[in-house]
C-alpha cells in the first residue's frame, strides 16, 4: 500500500520475513527516505505488551490512543480514496493544531 500526502508519503509492503515500511519526507529541508526496522509482526506484540503493562501499573500518560486513532482515520481515508478513486482529505481533530495528516 502506498500513501501520498502534502509533506511526504509512505509505502507498506508485507513480504517474508515481515512488513517493511518506507517513508519519503524532508528532514531539515533535505529530501529523505526513512526505512525503520520493524519486528516480524510490525512490532504490534511489543506495543500491546507495553500498553497492558502501563494499564496494570496505572501509568496511562502517553497511552490515550490518540496516535492509534489518527492512524485509523488515515487508513479509513485510504480505503475511501480507493473506493471513490479520489483524494480524501483527513482533517485534524480538535485540539491537534493545524496540521493535516
Amino acid at each position: 500500500m502506498t500513501l501520498f500526502g502534502t509533506e511526504g508519503g509512505a509505502e507498506l509492503t508485507w513480504n517474508p520475513p515481515g512488513p517493511q515500511i518506507k517513508a519519503w519526507t524532508q528532514v531539515e529541508g533535505v529530501d529523505a527516505t526513512l526505512q525503520p526496522r520493524l519486528g516480524p509482526n510490525g512490532g504490534h506484540t511489543e506495543a500491546v505488551a507495553d500498553f497492558v503493562s502501563a494499564v496494570r501499573a496505572g501509568e496511562l500518560a502517553g497511552h490515550q490512543g490518540d496516535e492509534a486513532l489518527t492512524r485509523a482515520l488515515i487508513v479509513d481515508a485510504a480505503y475511501r480514496s480507493a473506493d471513490d478513486s479520489a483524494e480524501i482529505r483527513v482533517e485534524p481533530r480538535s485540539g491537534e493544531g493545524s496540521q493535516t495528516h
